[in-house]
């Protein structure tokens, strides 16, 4: 099986290049894969990252402020389980968020298909398990006859954490880009 490593070094070059002390040659990686350019200008893309910086941070605070609240809701383990299982593919949504927002354009192969990966699979998967259970949750809570305003709000906030998470995917969903093949990376 490949290693991850090996995967990702294997659109660059060795090249011989003179040393800085003038006594000879370093070896230095040059990318020779495809790059990926976001089609936005400078301005629109930066209006974008500040959009997913926001969108992030609020997702973050409303996230640990639903669910570190002491409800009824934060009880019940079957819904728990699903926001406790969420917390995995929202670090990846964050992590992807993160990336695309330091990136500078354009990006190598390895970099556009992490960001592109972890941003689709960890937003997809953290909106599905928290409506599932924010629903489940909802149902329970009826059903019981506990529901009270401070569960409400738990829930509320546990949906839009999963509501930006959707933002974040449509978002991403609309970002076009241009390869340019075999360019090479000075």
């Amino acid at each position: 099986m490949e290693k991850k490593r090996e995967r990702y070094f294997d659109q660059f070059e060795k090249v011989s290049v003179p040393a800085d002390n003038k006594r000879g040659y370093r070896t230095e990686l040059r990318y020779t894969g495809d790059l990926y350019a976001w089609e936005k200008t400078e301005a629109e893309l930066k209006k974008e990252k500040a959009l997913w910086a926001a969108a992030e941070a609020l997702s973050i605070i409303v996230f640990l402020a639903a669910a570190t609240r002491k409800t009824d809701f934060n009880v019940l383990p079957l819904p728990q389980s699903f926001v406790i299982i969420s917390i995995i593919p929202f670090m990846a949504e964050v992590w992807g968020a993160v990336h695309f927002i330091l990136a500078k354009s354009p990006l190598i192969h390895p970099d556009f298909r992490e960001i592109r990966t972890t941003v689709r699979v960890g937003a997809t998967a953290h909106a599905i398990l928290l409506t599932a259970g924010v629903l489940t949750g909802f149902v329970l809570l009826i059903v019981r006859g506990t529901m009270s305003g401070t569960g409400a709000l738990v829930l509320i906030g546990l949906a839009l954490s999963a509501a930006i998470s959707v933002l974040i995917l449509m978002r991403f969903g609309k970002l076009t880009w241009r390869v340019i093949p075999g360019a090479k990376q000075s």
